[in-house]
């Protein structure tokens, strides 16, 4: 994520950096089938899209949080 930095800490705000940072984690494992593979990359998606609440409507850090998940669906689509 661009302009998120690396602390999960605990507050409320770093929810979904967390969230993603747990997938991710679960992405390691060799044996996963391409259905958990696609729950996954679809979950870190959701997690980015769930970030805009942190930013008012039609901000740009909004559109980049969208523009992210689109980035992050298209790239791990193979995966």
């Amino acid at each position: 994520m661009f302009n998120r930095g690396t602390e999960l800490g605990t507050s409320d705000s770093r929810r979904e950096m967390r969230n993603i940072c747990d997938l991710l984690a679960q992405a390691h494992d060799p044996n996963l089938t391409k259905a958990e593979k696609r729950l996954i990359r679809q979950g870190v998606e959701d997690e980015i899209v769930s970030m805009k609440r942190l930013w008012s409507a039609g901000s740009g850090l909004m559109k980049r949080r969208q523009t992210e998940a689109n980035m992050g669906s298209d790239g791990l689509h193979d995966w």
